[in-house]
Order: C-alpha cells, then structure tokens, then sequence
C-alpha cells in the first residue's frame, strides 16, 4: 500500500474499513455488495429457489473471512456444506471469472452497475447494505490540502454517487 506521507501523492482510493494511521478517509459509497451471476444462468435463477443456485453453482469468494456465509444468514439462506468455491483476492478478477461464466459473486455495486445496466450481469437476491468495507479516498491527515484536489475528490463522489446530484 502506498505511503502517503513519505510519496508525494495528495489522496488515494482505498478499499477497508476507512481506518489508516495517518490519514483522513472520507467514503467514497456505500458499502454495498450485491449478488450478480453471468445472464446465461438466469433461466437457472428463474426456475430455481436461491439456495438452490446457491449451492448448485461455484461461489466466487473475495476475502479471506466469507462474505457469502454473512450475505446468506442476514438473509435466511442456508449455503449448505459447498467445496465448490473459488477464493480470489481482487474484486477485478472476479468480476471478470463471473462474466466468463465462472461462477456467482457478492461484488460492491459500484464495481458492477455498469454491467448490470447493460444487462452483461445480472442481480439474483437482495444487496446487503450492512457490508462493513467499501471505497474510501484517503489522504493525509492535517495536511494542507491544494484546490484543485478538492475538487478532483468532489468530482470522484458526482461521479460515484450519481444519484446524490
């Protein structure tokens, strides 16, 4: 992870928990992960419960604590017992197994609403809005801060948040 203090780097966007020594981070949205699967699977999705798809598909798991087990009790689903997991690192890399069909996956919205506006993916079950990381832009804490950062960070949330406009 970059240094601010020791770069010459006026902010960075970061995924966490909006917690780093040394830095101001302000959230860049809400922290919100949605389920999404490629459209080929949504005759799968329409003719089956979501436990069913649930345990029946590959889930594509991010973290090393299991996003899918928290999603799916703070809805009422039960996974089941599944070998049938991939866990990968980078939101990026999975977004890109789901749209080869690779798998299911909890992505942050931001990340895949262009996608589902375009219909390249497709939302099955409820977003959960109680995730407790998301996109921050950080920077360093006290510092004086230029103009035009101030207003490259407001353009970032416009562009972010376009429905706060």
């Amino acid at each position: 992870m970059v240094d601010l203090h020791r770069e010459e780097i006026d902010f960075s966007v970061r995924y966490g928990h909006g917690h780093w020594e040394g830095l101001d981070s302000i959230a860049l949205v809400p922290p919100t992960l949605v389920p999404v699967c490629h459209p080929a699977l949504a005759e799968c999705i329409a003719n089956a419960d979501i436990e069913t798809l649930l345990q029946k598909h590959r889930r594509i798991q991010i973290f090393s604590r299991d996003e899918w087990k928290i999603w799916s009790e703070h809805n009422g689903y039960n996974l089941g017992v599944s070998e049938n997991v991939f866990i990968m690192e980078d939101f990026l890399v999975a977004m890109n197994a789901v749209l080869a069909q690779q798998g299911l996956a909890l992505m942050p919205e931001i990340l895949i609403r262009d996608h589902l506006a375009d219909g390249r993916l497709v939302q099955f079950g409820k977003a959960y809005e109680g995730w407790d990381q998301t996109y921050y832009i950080a920077r360093r804490a006290g510092g004086r801060q230029r103009q035009i950062v101030d207003r490259v960070i407001a353009w970032l949330q416009s562009e972010a948040n376009p429905a706060a406009d």
